[in-house]
């Protein structure tokens, strides 16, 4: 049985290896040691004495390429008024921020309230080249809005949730919802949401804004029926959305209808993600479950076939040595090498897939992955491998892509940055900068040697991070090789282990590689 990933203090992120020791006791499949550059946009300012700053934090909605070639997106928290920002940010980094939500005022007996919302989402680009977005929260009656912002930063309130008969945030039922998700608009205006909560039975609603600026609420969902996340639309004028465990389309009229349900055992559970490819299948991730206890990426046709295309990997168990613990030697949730929580999904301008998972990586703070549309998985870049603590040089926990058509994706992160509130990062998949790392043999017995070797491309400097026992770790030379030959001791079991190789180039972008080496028995 694959252990469950546990958010514990001593993770990936905070494993010393001179300090302990560390053993992987399940398995973890490989993955092509290929990267991709990393560069920050912009970093999030932290924090003053108040809690408020400048910008916001925790920027991992949605990034829209405006017309106009810059990039709007929301930060979810603080800002100048405590409750999130709605930005602009240029293709260089320059953040100017478009509207700020708040302050709000305490309401006892629901969410806090404020004028214009709370908690902002993703924004979807209007034909009419307006954004519209929504917060999760605030409002006159604590249960979230729904707005209009124009490039120049000129807002409009479109809808205030109403007040639910429930006796706790955004609880109970009302006429049109709670919670709301993203918006689409479609074209003749109007635009269609799901609210998570509040509806007849207190369990959402689909809703409509016209263009006109009417709210309706077409259907209030059950028990049998319940919300799906955020919807896409089809070509043929339906939404689609997932549960938690199955694929469902709503007509415009509320008509609602089960497409595919998941299987644990295949797709996964705990759905994630769904997209329409342009060959129009649905594409999704789970993130439990499947084939190793962390959910795939999958396809299902229209006609209700279902592929697996990749499962990612398992998180692994690791045995830990704290001096200071009773028992000494206990077992801890450990990540794997290619992430966990796959909560966003793209369709690159070149057919591949994009993904970014939340959590995971060798340092257990996210990673980007590409599959090639012949199927091939290749690891684009792990998070945090020169990350202390959530104040980083690099973004940590990143959230949705989006590709700028330069071969480049950009994204925004929960965590790090300068300021430790979140950053803007570039990965660009055409940068000079590259590194390629791989243990040879990749397999061997304890006692048995082994070298790490590592190459790279317009690099500055280089370093090796993980947890494989007796190797170095620590600065090393842009290219070379390290001779590793692990003992048999007390402080070593059989396993997989990982080893990371992060280079950086002259403008401070990095690139980063992982290495994967199974220690077998003698």
């Amino acid at each position: 049985m694959v252990p469950t990933l546990v958010r514990h203090p001593m993770t990936a992120k905070n494993l010393r290896p001179a300090l302990m020791a560390a053993a992987v006791l399940a398995f973890t499949h490989a993955v092509p040691a290929w990267s991709a550059a990393e560069s920050l946009l912009h970093s999030f300012a932290a924090p003053a004495s108040d809690g408020s700053n400048t910008d916001g934090s925790a920027p991992d909605q949605v990034l829209v390429h405006g017309n106009d070639g810059n990039f709007y997106g929301t930060a979810f928290y603080l800002g100048p008024g405590f409750n999130g920002t709605v930005f602009k940010m240029t293709p260089s980094g320059a953040v100017t921020v478009l509207h700020a939500f708040g302050p709000s005022t305490e309401n006892p007996n629901g969410g806090d309230t404020s004028a214009d919302g709370a908690d902002p989402r993703d924004l979807a680009l209007g034909a009419d080249g307006m954004f519209y977005g929504v917060a999760g929260a605030g409002g006159a009656h604590g249960n979230g809005t729904v707005f209009r912002i124009a490039p120049d930063g000129s807002f409009t309130l479109l809808h205030t949730f109403s007040v639910t008969d429930g006796a706790c945030d955004s609880c109970g039922s009302n006429t049109d919802g709670t919670r709301p998700a993203r918006v689409v608009p479609v074209a003749d205006g109007s635009l269609y949401g799901i609210a998570g909560g509040g509806g007849a039975n207190a369990l959402g609603t689909f809703f409509k804004i016209d263009g006109a600026g009417h709210f309706s609420t077409i259907a209030s969902f059950t028990a049998g029926q319940p919300a799906p996340g955020e919807l896409q639309l089809g070509s043929d004028g339906n939404f689609y959305g997932l549960t938690d465990s199955s694929i469902v389309k709503l007509t415009p009229n509320g008509n609602y209808s089960i497409m595919h349900t998941l299987s644990a055992s295949v797709e996964g559970s705990s759905a994630q993600a769904l997209i329409i490819g342009r060959d129009g299948n649905f594409y999704g991730t789970t993130g439990a479950d499947g084939a190793n206890g962390n959910g795939s990426l999958f396809k299902v046709t229209l006609a209700g076939t279902t592929t697996v295309l990749h499962a990612f990997g398992p998180t692994n168990t690791i045995l830990v040595f704290d001096l200071y613990a009773v028992p000494r030697w206990h077992h801890v949730s450990f990540v794997n090498g290619e992430g966990t929580r796959p909560e966003s999904l793209i369709q690159g301008s070149d057919g591949s897939l994009y993904g970014a998972n939340l959590t995971g990586g060798v340092n257990d703070y996210g990673t980007i992955y590409k599959l090639d549309p012949d199927g091939a998985f290749t690891l684009l870049y792990t998070f945090g491998s020169n990350a202390t603590t959530s104040s980083s040089a690099d973004a940590l926990e990143p959230g949705p892509l989006t590709d700028d058509g330069n071969g480049n994706l950009i994204g925004g992160s929960y965590m790090g940055g300068a300021g430790s509130t979140g950053a803007i990062f570039k990965l660009s998949m055409n940068a000079p900068l590259s590194v390629a790392a791989a243990f040879t043999p990749a397999t061997v017995k304890l006692g048995e040697p082994t070298q790490l070797s590592w190459s790279s491309t317009a690099a500055q400097s280089c370093a090796v991070k993980g947890v494989v026992p007796g190797m170095f770790i620590g600065k090393v030379a842009t290219s070379g090789h390290r001779k590793v030959t692990p003992r048999s001791t007390w402080t070593i079991q059989p396993g997989v282990f990982f080893a990371t190789v992060v280079c950086t180039g002259a403008d401070d972008s990095q690139a980063t590689a992982a290495a994967t080496l199974s220690i077998n028995s003698p």
